[in-house]
């Protein structure tokens, strides 16, 4: 199991609420599921490795066209 106490949100309806979602690892992927409210939810996380992402980023002349990879380059 894993939970979620949300203490800031966009949406002040959901400041302080806890959330507790089924959890589970597989190799690099993190899954979670639950639901919101009338809203079920599944994230799915992938472990990268931050050099590579970034090594894509610097070669990568699509960048700002909707696609988003966080890895600390602005």
């Amino acid at each position: 199991m894993y939970v979620e106490h949300i203490q800031y949100h966009s949406d002040p309806s959901m400041s302080g609420v806890t959330l507790r979602f089924e959890a589970r690892v597989e190799g690099d992927t993190w899954y979670h599921i639950g639901e919101v409210g009338d809203y079920k939810l599944r994230e799915v996380w992938k472990r990268v490795d931050p050099r590579q992402v970034q090594a894509e980023l610097r070669n990568d002349t699509t960048r700002g066209e909707g696609t988003a990879v966080g890895a600390g380059d602005p």
